[in-house]
């Protein structure tokens, strides 16, 4: 058993930890299979959700897993129970991600632009094969006016600005 306060795994996503979760992407995940089969159930999407739930809280002994290894679980699941034309039709979504930018200025310091850069980008990337519900960010002008070194928000923390959304608006 977790000793989380939700008893959840940790859920790895591309290279962010999701601590506290529910499974509305999950379900939004197995609605869109069922559709896909013309199978369409909602009563049958929100049952398979809440036994999946149920086994990563009572049954799994993993302290994270990432979503890959959940959705292999999920397969398996299905499999078994008898819903294996589910299993090719289903896409990973992944729960709301929230991308804190002082995280990242905090392995960067004032000026070090590039680092904070590649960093994000390589976050950001690692988040794309997935269908997200939404990705926030956390922090923006606070951490861009650190890391320019701005006390005041300024051309250049706006262009930076514009830059980061423009790489989380391409996975939204």
């Amino acid at each position: 058993m977790i000793a989380f306060v939700d008893q959840k795994p940790i859920l790895k996503v591309g290279n962010q930890n999701i601590h506290n979760y529910d499974l509305d992407w999950l379900e939004r995940a197995i609605d869109e299979a069922l559709e896909e089969n013309n199978a369409g159930n909602p009563i049958l999407s929100e049952t398979i959700c809440e036994a999946f739930e149920e086994y990563l809280t009572e049954e799994s002994e993993h302290v994270s897993i990432n979503i890959e290894s959940l959705y292999e679980k999920l397969s398996y699941m299905l499999e078994s129970i008898g819903l294996e034309y589910l299993v090719e039709s289903i896409e990973i979504h992944a729960p709301e991600v929230t991308l804190d930018l002082l995280s990242y200025v905090e392995k960067h310091p004032e000026g070090f632009e590039l680092g904070f850069i590649v960093n994000l980008s390589q976050d950001i990337q690692a988040l794309q094969p997935f269908k997200h519900g939404q990705i926030n960010i956390a922090n923006q002008k606070e951490a861009i006016q650190s890391l320019k070194g701005a006390k005041r928000w300024s051309p250049g923390c706006q262009a930076m600005s514009e830059e980061v959304d423009r790489w989380v608006n391409i996975i939204r």
